[in-house]
């Protein structure tokens, strides 16, 4: 019987675990695609039609379904070139109103994540605009910008940028995979 009741609580915490277990980082897989047309780049990343809507920035194509980032809905999105519809780069958004803990602590799980991943940020030490050197939200002016970038080392010559963009009532997280050069 003690056997029954331990095997039972172990699945029970297998099934826990598994449902509670969502994916975590950023996925910036579609940069394997940089080069690839619009009209083939449903095919290539396996997705439908359907699932990506044009945004009113020109070649900038949002996945319709938020992307659950520890906790956090962001927006997946893909960048084309304006004059042929060719992949360039993609990454994720995130828009809320004022300055808050949770938005503080994303940028900083982002940050910590991109710095794990892909080193040391290569965003020129001597920048104030750098976000490595706020404390927290108190030290950001509005309006502003601040950012650090990394360089992926992959084939496409990536780069990734994290930017900060803080207005009176409103603050913008986005980390922007993009190829300095086409496949």
């Amino acid at each position: 019987m003690k056997k029954i009741i331990i095997a039972l609580l172990i699945t029970l915490s297998i099934l826990i675990t598994g449902c509670n277990n969502e994916k975590s980082g950023l996925d910036f897989s579609f940069s394997e695609h940089i080069g690839t047309n619009l009209a083939d780049i449903y095919e290539a990343l396996d997705i439908s039609q359907d699932e990506l809507t044009e945004d009113t920035s020109p070649g900038m194509f949002c996945f319709n379904a938020p992307v659950s980032y520890n906790g956090t809905d962001l927006t997946k999105y893909l960048l084309f070139t304006v004059a042929d519809d060719t992949l360039y780069g993609g990454g994720y958004f995130y828009i809320t109103d004022g300055k808050s803990d949770a938005a503080w602590n994303l940028l900083q799980n982002i940050k910590n994540e991109l710095t794990e991943r892909y080193g040391e940020p290569t965003t020129y030490p001597g920048l104030a605009n750098r976000i490595s050197v706020l404390e927290n939200f108190d030290d950001c002016k509005s309006p502003a910008e601040y950012t650090e970038s990394w360089s992926t080392a992959d084939d496409n010559d990536g780069e990734i940028k994290l930017s900060l963009v803080t207005l009176e009532n409103r603050t913008s997280i986005q980390a922007q995979y993009t190829a300095s050069n086409l496949k």
